[in-house]
């Protein structure tokens, strides 16, 4: 397995998610919870809405089936009769996931009110960062797609097989900032809304950084694939451990996400300055490909003292450093 884009391999697992889901979805409703929640759908309706043809599921239909699955699991009947009728009524326009990039922003302009608070739950984390989510200030959002526009047009000319890849996993960019001024955030992926890729317009100041952060959200995407199937991981998850540019302990976990992302942005940023095609500001991509190398430098240094992967997720790890260090 590379680091390296793969299409093929995006394409074939985009597809197994959409299977998994059906089946997933198709045993929460008809069968597990069944006597207790009518169904408030068909089987056909069901299959129209999870495996559309010619498209894809919307990152909102991946957060209502993890909204549906947590109702299941505490035995929440009340919650999974109104997700269950939220996702019968979920408006057309809003089931099917973009093919190419796209921008929304998290407010009722965007999204029915059901699909908004399955969004927000999707993206709630731990520590708060995204607890009180709302709409961007318009001017932000502006200048964000002016830069999106500016970023994704030259990717799509330098470095065709990234482009194409941030549009199989991340085609749905969701602008939105914080309600509470003493939280912020930059952006963030969740395999419970799959498809989607959470973003404060405000961080994407250039059009430099706009790809890069893209970048970085979008592999988190790509590594939340792989664990579907594989563990990647052996460490006790209540372990910590500490790295030179980051004295704070975390889990390996995160230091193995952290230096994957970071490894991915610096080919992307290599890829883009090694075409013929590079835009004019592109140079400014040589001090991101500085940084994230040496990012990932300092995550292997914990990683190779540390980690215990599994044979796959071994492989992984591999063709990470072979990479960078070839750049």
């Amino acid at each position: 397995m590379s680091i390296q884009p793969d299409i093929q391999s995006a394409l074939l697992r985009r597809d197994q998610i959409k299977a998994r889901l059906h089946t997933s979805l198709h045993h929460l409703i008809f069968e597990a919870a069944a006597d207790l929640v009518p169904p408030a759908l068909s089987e056909a309706e069901l299959t129209a809405l999870v495996l559309p043809e010619g498209g894809y599921p919307a990152p909102v239909v991946f957060a209502f089936h993890q909204g549906l699955l947590n109702a299941a699991l505490t035995e929440n009947t009340y919650a999974f009769k109104s997700l269950s009728d939220d996702l019968a009524r979920l408006p057309a326009a809003e089931a099917m996931a973009p093919e190419k990039l796209t921008s929304v922003e998290m407010s009722e302009a965007c999204f029915s009110a059901a699909s908004l608070q399955a969004l927000k739950t999707a993206f709630q984390d731990d520590v708060g960062l995204t607890a009180h989510l709302g709409p961007p200030a318009p001017a932000a959002r502006a200048a964000a797609d002016r830069h999106l526009e500016t970023a994704m047009t030259a990717l799509a000319k330098a470095a065709p097989d990234w482009h194409r890849e941030m549009e199989l996993l991340g085609s749905q960019i969701i602008y939105t900032q914080s309600q509470d001024p003493s939280l912020s955030f930059g952006g963030a992926a969740v395999f419970d809304a799959f498809g989607a890729v959470l973003i404060n317009p405000e961080t994407f100041r250039t059009p430099a950084v706009t790809l890069t952060q893209l970048v970085h959200e979008v592999s988190h995407q790509h590594m939340f694939l792989f664990h579907l199937d594989d563990a990647i991981l052996l460490n006790d998850d209540d372990a910590a451990y500490a790295s030179p540019l980051r004295r704070e302990p975390r889990p390996m976990e995160g230091i193995f996400h952290a230096g994957w992302v970071s490894a991915r942005m610096s080919l992307v940023a290599d890829a883009v300055l090694s075409s013929p095609d590079r835009p004019e500001w592109s140079d400014a991509l040589a001090a991101d490909k500085d940084t994230t190398i040496a990012v990932f430098r300092d995550c292997a240094e914990v990683i190779d003292a540390h980690a215990e992967f599994t044979e796959f997720g071994r492989a992984l790890y591999a063709s990470a450093r072979d990479a960078i260090d070839a750049l």
